[in-house]
């Protein structure tokens, strides 16, 4: 009785620890695989079936291989099972699941020997890796990802150790600035800074490594492997006490062609500024000249033949039109100035005033000519475009004391964006390309800088006005073309000038005759100025000339109309006044006087504001003229079809 009690309670006991086990065995993380020597199976647990869709009873007896993937490498790995019997070892290969689906798995492996100590099977603990697979793709899918976004970027990322050098520079660094990035690595980043800014550069990094985290900014120039400079716009942040970046990292971009055009458009703007300004003071000295000139014109014909102060009349009037020649040039520059456009060939006006440029020139200077071979059709005012030839021309021989030569070459180029003479803010199509080159004495950075705007010359005092490229630069942009500038000192200068192609018919410029002797009249002209000045000299010529003459300013110019008993014929009004323009004094006055006829004068004469005023029914006479422009003028306005 004793026996069996004591039996029972043994069983009991393994019982208990059996169902312990399987427990244990069943709730595991991972699956447990035992088979025979044949590999076929023995035991599964639950994992094992919930990983592989069988049940313990559909496993049991079946060999390993039949659950393996027959197209991935699970039979081969299997089999080594057999031809490696005792070693421990680790498999990775694919299971097939019921469904037929596959994954990947780890099989680590133990041997199963007998009390002979020969090989009767193998435990396997089985780790499903399709977790960690997938884990393992995205990671690498997000290393390529990110990888790509380094390597493929047209910015610069570099990681600069603490002592300076290079611990990784971008691929972008040999596209952008041609150095490889294996040539950077372990070489002193400031080595290629600017002299320049490398003090700034240095400071900047030093300050940098005092403050962690601190991101920093700052522009300078690094040069590329060509031994050009690019302009580098950099932003750097200390990672140095990072683990894994230990260093600084900076991203820089390159912004040359930024800079460059940022340079041109202020250029651009400061033109635009100094040609506003220009314009107003040729408009007052306008008035000022035409007060001389008149008075002159005056005086002389009331001196008699022989009288001794017309030599000094003379010297007066002499002088006012240098003056006047002045203000055109800056009318010129100013884009105010007026202009008769014809179509013509470029190639045959540099041809048809050779003669003349080669007098310019002297003998020390010799003149060549390269011109194309198709036309080369504009269409500008081409006593205007002479003017430019000229003026070039001696610009060059002032450049050249010693003697060199001077090259004028004519083309047709398409321009876009791609054109190696592309710059903001050019338009894209068909240009005439007039290039005017020496082998000078050439011009600094700073000059190149200036060398459009009016009164600057380089030129000793008395030499030159300072007048003849800015004029130059005027005729180019109010005909819409472009004109640059390309010099280094010693080197030679060439201005490159871009006019748009014409097309159309080659028209001659129509013949100039001489202008008939200007007739009086008794009609009644009201003149209206904010200059009295102006106004006097114009009312004492007219009224030398029969007319009736009344005068006021903007502001009392309709009140005098409304007042005034008889007709008014014309009104000779200043274009530009405070208070009232000439236009909207003009209509007004149309209401009162509707046989109202209108002549403007003004010291602009830009072509909008001549079709404005053409809109408003107006003649045009430009400041500064003489009397006997002024009569014949007003004449002519007053019998125009009648």
């Amino acid at each position: 009785q004793e026996d069996i009690t004591e039996r029972r309670r043994t069983m009991e006991a393994l019982a208990a620890s059996e169902r312990e086990y399987r427990r244990l065995v069943d709730t595991a993380s991972e699956g447990i695989w035992a088979v025979d020597a044949d590999h076929r199976t023995t035991f599964v647990n639950e994992r094992l079936e919930a990983m592989l869709g069988y049940t313990a009873a559909e496993l049991l007896g079946r060999p390993v291989i039949d659950f393996t993937d027959e197209e991935g490498s699970g039979i081969a790995e299997a089999s080594r099972l057999r031809r490696r019997q005792g070693i421990r070892e680790q498999l990775d290969f694919k299971l097939r699941r019921r469904d037929g689906s596959t994954f990947w798995v780890l099989m680590s492996t133990a041997p199963i020997v007998d009390e002979q100590g020969q090989y009767a099977g193998a435990l396997a603990m089985v780790t499903d890796l399709t977790s960690r697979r997938q884990a393992e793709a995205a990671l690498r899918g997000s290393e390529a990802w990110f990888r790509a976004l380094i390597e493929e970027q047209q910015d610069l990322t570099a990681v600069v150790a603490a002592d300076g050098t290079f611990k990784y520079a971008s691929p972008s660094f040999e596209r952008i600035l041609g150095h490889h990035p294996s040539d950077l690595v372990g070489r002193l980043a400031f080595e290629l800074i600017h002299p320049d800014d490398h003090e700034a550069v240095v400071r900047v990094f030093e300050e940098g490594l005092l403050q962690p985290g601190v991101v920093r900014a700052l522009r300078y120039r690094y040069r590329h492997k060509d031994g050009t400079w690019r302009v580098i716009d950099g932003i750097g942040r200390n990672l140095v006490d990072d683990t894994i970046i230990g260093g600084v990292v900076i991203n820089s971009r390159d912004v040359t062609e930024r800079v460059a055009l940022e340079a041109q458009f202020l250029q651009a703007q400061k033109m635009e500024l100094v040609g506003l300004l220009v314009a107003g003071v040729a408009h007052d000295f306008n008035n000022i000249l035409a007060v001389i000139l008149g008075a002159s014109d005056m005086l002389r014909e009331d001196l008699s033949p022989g009288h001794p102060s017309l030599g000094d009349v003379a010297e007066i009037r002499a002088a006012a039109e240098r003056a006047s020649a002045l203000t055109r040039q800056l009318l010129a520059f100013s884009r105010q100035q007026i202009l008769e456009p014809l179509v013509f060939d470029l190639s045959e006006l540099v041809r048809n005033i050779d003669k003349m440029l080669r007098r310019v020139l002297g003998d020390n200077v010799t003149l060549a000519t390269r011109l194309s071979a198709t036309p080369t059709l504009v269409k500008a005012d081409p006593g205007q475009l002479e003017q430019v030839l000229l003026n070039l021309a001696v610009n060059s021989r002032d450049a050249m004391p010693e003697g060199g030569q001077l090259t004028i070459e004519t083309a047709t180029v398409e321009l876009s964006q791609s054109h190696p003479g592309w710059h903001v803010p050019m338009r894209p199509g068909p240009h005439v390309l007039l290039t005017v080159s020496d082998t000078g004495i050439g011009m600094s950075k700073e000059i190149q800088a200036r060398v459009f705007e009016p009164f600057y010359t380089t030129k000793a005092l008395g030499k030159g006005t300072g007048l003849g490229l800015s004029t130059v630069y005027g005729i180019i942009k109010q005909s819409e073309g472009f004109i640059w500038l390309y010099s280094e000192p010693g080197r030679g200068t060439s201005f490159k000038i871009y006019l748009p192609q014409a097309r159309g018919d080659v028209l001659p410029m129509p013949p100039r005759s001489s202008a008939p002797e200007p007739l009086g009249g008794s009609e009644t002209v009201l003149i209206v100025d904010d200059a009295a000045a102006v106004r006097l000299f114009a009312r004492r010529a007219l009224e030398r000339h029969g007319y009736t003459v009344l005068e006021a300013d903007g502001a009392d110019a309709l009140e005098l109309a409304r007042g005034f008993p008889g007709t008014i014929h014309l009104l000779l009004t200043d274009v530009v006044m405070p208070g009232i323009s000439g236009p909207d004094l003009a209509r007004a006055l149309n209401q009162l006087q509707s046989e109202l006829r209108v002549l403007f004068m003004s010291g602009f004469s830009d072509a909008a504001m001549r079709a404005k005023l053409a809109a408003a029914g107006g003649a045009f006479l430009q400041k500064p003229f003489a009397v006997a422009d002024l009569a014949r003028k007003v004449r002519e306005v007053l019998d125009f079809d009648r």
